[in-house]
């Protein structure tokens, strides 16, 4: 499986979790489960935040994501919550 931000994304989606995301000045997009939409965002920012969502109220876990980088690069600083680890470490 390749460990890149976009992998993430859709394994964040699939588990049935949602992705808001932070593209430096506001959260662009809130509780979004529009993969398009999501990778849209991102791409269009050097440097973006994602919280990956339960609901409104409920994070399970964030990451700084860089989309002009490769593969785990990608993904530059994450929670220790333990999804985002048990992903890179799968």
């Amino acid at each position: 499986m390749t460990k890149d931000y976009k992998a993430l994304i859709q394994k964040a989606l699939n588990d049935g979790y949602t992705i808001s995301v932070h593209d430096g000045v506001d959260w662009s997009l809130i509780v979004c489960n529009d993969y398009e939409k999501i990778i849209a965002e991102i791409d269009n920012v050097e440097i973006a935040t994602i919280r990956i969502r339960e609901n409104v109220t409920t994070k399970i876990d964030w990451a700084t994501i860089l989309p002009y980088e490769q593969g785990e690069d990608s993904i530059a600083d994450y929670g220790d919550n333990g999804y985002i680890n048990k992903f890179m470490e799968d």
